[in-house]
């Protein structure tokens, strides 16, 4: 299947400029590290076929090229081809994921700063997505790499929020009116929107709600929190192939899998036939899956102690540390991370922990952001 790279190369006046594929060199990246990861090899293998997806989609919108002096031409070489990012900054990134406080974004063993107020890092296989206010208080959206290079992306006017897919190089959000909800898929590499689609809106009222668009490979979940519905989206080719209404509120989507709340109890679902895969039971906070959909994280409630890993397929309960904080998420390879005092630590699905300190970080003073958490307010 043609690369991603060598299409819009194509586009560009027929001009061939072959590079590496940044993909296949972060996997080449993992192989090498010392230390074993468990699930490196899924996102990498998830992330060359979800790529394969969204070439398809680009062929088929049949846009007419715009013109050199058009400022949102997205099909010019120096805007289309991202750079070749060092394989060892992208093993870096999957294996230490991102985090941010006083405006500075850690990615990998890199750093990216900005002055603007930072409210989300969405994760993506190309870099994090940097959600941060501009000079007007508007959000903007960065692109930062694993490198610590970074594009400002030029996603329309409305976007408040996006969700990233750690294993494919796009992002997704959703706008929510008295009439319809729509969704919308953008490749961030290309900076360009590469499929959406809209739907009636059921009654929902959007009262300035932040709507959560959840993107795994080529599935959107949409969680409607006031009637306790989701709606998943599937799309192939450029085109819309299911659109499925569905009870009980999502909080993530992962590996095929969702989270999902209905009748106060938690429960690991199917995202293609929304079968039960592991109950969860009642818990404080929401459990959160890991990139391949295999593992869940439970963080512990607000002033307790003690998150847990669950095995979906096993149900073999992981106790973590008794001091994780409820600000928990996953790295793209596969590890939870968590602040604790003044230090980070991550932990192997299995329980096996290891902690790093955060140079100039203050609990008094800084706010801790990881990645894939939603920071409201």
């Amino acid at each position: 299947m043609p690369e991603l790279g060598d299409l819009l190369h194509e586009r560009v006046d027929g001009v061939d400029v072959p590079r590496p594929d940044v993909h296949a060199i972060a996997q080449r990246g993992r192989r090498i590290q010392t230390r074993r990861r468990r699930t490196a090899g899924a996102v990498v293998a998830a992330a060359a076929l979800v790529v394969g997806v969204g070439v398809a989609g680009l062929t088929a919108t049949g846009e007419a090229p715009r013109s050199d002096s058009d400022p949102n031409r997205t099909d010019r070489i120096a805007d289309t081809v991202p750079p070749v990012v060092d394989a060892a900054a992208q093993a870096a990134y999957s294996d230490l994921g991102v985090h941010s406080f006083a405006g500075t974004v850690h990615i990998g063993e890199a750093t990216w700063r900005t002055d603007g107020v930072i409210s989300h890092l969405a994760q993506t296989s190309a870099g994090v997505v940097v959600q941060h206010a501009g000079e007007d208080d508007e959000p903007r959206f960065t692109l930062v790499r694993p490198d610590g290079s970074s594009r400002a992306l030029r996603l329309p006017d409305g976007v408040t929020h996006v969700d990233g897919d750690p294993t494919s190089p796009r992002i997704a959000w959703a706008i929510l009116d008295d009439t319809t909800i729509s969704v919308h898929v953008w490749d961030v590499e290309a900076d360009r929107e590469i499929w959406s689609d809209s739907q009636p809106n059921q009654g929902e009222k959007p009262d300035g709600q932040v709507i959560v668009a959840e993107l795994d490979g080529d599935t959107v979940q949409v969680a409607l929190a006031v009637r306790g519905l989701r709606v998943d989206w599937s799309f192939s080719q450029g085109r819309t192939t299911k659109v499925v209404f569905r009870d009980g509120v999502s909080m993530g989507a992962r590996g095929g899998r969702t989270v999902v709340l209905l009748d106060r109890r938690w429960s690991v679902r199917d995202l293609e036939t929304d079968a039960v895969v592991r109950d969860l039971g009642t818990t404080s906070m929401p459990p959160v899956l890991s990139p391949d959909g295999r593992s869940v994280l439970i963080p512990p409630a607000p002033g307790g102690s003690g998150a847990t890993v669950i095995d979906v397929a096993s149900g073999a309960v992981a106790r973590l540390s008794d001091d994780a904080a409820t600000v928990a998420a996953w790295t793209p390879g596969g590890r939870v991370v968590y602040r604790v005092d003044d230090f980070l630590e991550r932990c192997e699905p299995d329980g096996r922990c290891e902690a790093s300190d955060l140079d100039g970080f203050d609990p008094g003073q800084h706010n801790l952001l990881v990645g894939d958490y939603l920071q409201v307010g």
